[in-house]
């Protein structure tokens, strides 16, 4: 350029140089500005951003450490759920058996109940037999004692019959002989041939009044004993109606 020319700048150029250098100034004041505030914008979001991975960070090792609480308080749960299905298991298997011990034991209960009602039923029947057989033989025992006691009542009779006829017919006999001994002793003391010593028509004296006192004596005991006779013969004869009136 011509130094010459150097007066020649126009107004404009000389008002623009005179402008740019404040305008530089602003504009690199701005730039500076703004580069800082980008600075610190980009500081502040990478402090955030620092700040939100540190937050995530502690957020997800809380959320690791609920997890693990979680997934212990799972464990636990299973093990106590395991345990109580265990348990339960053991419960109803314990019950199952009780349950078979208690069927089993009612079946040996209602076995034993049935033998012994059928050890009562033949207990019964044969209490009720021997109960007919000792009936029936106390019928026959007592038929047969009844028969026996006829049969010793008709020979008790008889007999008592037999030695009351002979007893009479001795008694009678020695009523005979009293009378054949007083009669001789009467033709003795008339003949003069007695033995004794008597006043005529009185009772005999010595050896012939002796046997006649023994004979008479002798038919005394028989009538005793025949009147005695007489009354066992009349209780055994109304015994007798008696048993044939109960009989029948």
């Amino acid at each position: 350029m011509d130094p010459t020319s150097a007066t020649s700048i126009s107004p404009l150029a000389l008002a623009v140089v005179a402008i740019l250098p404040p305008l530089l100034l602003a504009g690199l004041t701005g730039w500076i500005m703004s580069r800082k505030e980008k600075r610190d914008a980009e500081r502040a979001i990478t402090a955030a951003q620092a700040a939100a991975v540190l937050k995530r960070d502690e957020k997800l090792e809380d959320w690791r450490r609920q997890d693990e609480v979680a997934d212990r308080v799972a464990a636990a749960a299973a093990e106590v759920a395991k345990q109580a299905a265990d348990a339960a298991d053991l419960l109803v298997q314990a019950q199952q058996d009780t349950i078979t011990r208690t069927d089993e034991v009612a079946r040996q209960g209602a076995a034993a109940a049935t033998l012994l009602l059928a050890a009562q039923r033949e207990t019964i029947a044969r209490t009720d037999e021997v109960a007919r057989l000792a009936e029936a033989a106390d019928q026959r025992t007592h038929a047969q004692l009844t028969a026996v006691s006829e049969q010793a009542t008709k020979i008790h009779i008889l007999v008592n019959n037999d030695m009351t006829i002979a007893l009479a017919n001795e008694r009678e006999a020695m009523r005979r002989l009293v009378g054949a001994l007083r009669h001789s002793a009467d033709l003795s003391a008339q003949f003069g041939v007695t033995r004794d010593r008597r006043v005529a028509g009185g009772p005999p004296v010595g050896p012939e009044a002796e046997e006649i006192r023994l004979v008479e004596q002798r038919i005394g005991a028989l009538d005793e004993i025949l009147a005695e006779r007489r009354g066992a013969q009349i209780a055994v004869e109304e015994e007798a109606r008696k048993h044939a009136a109960t009989k029948e």
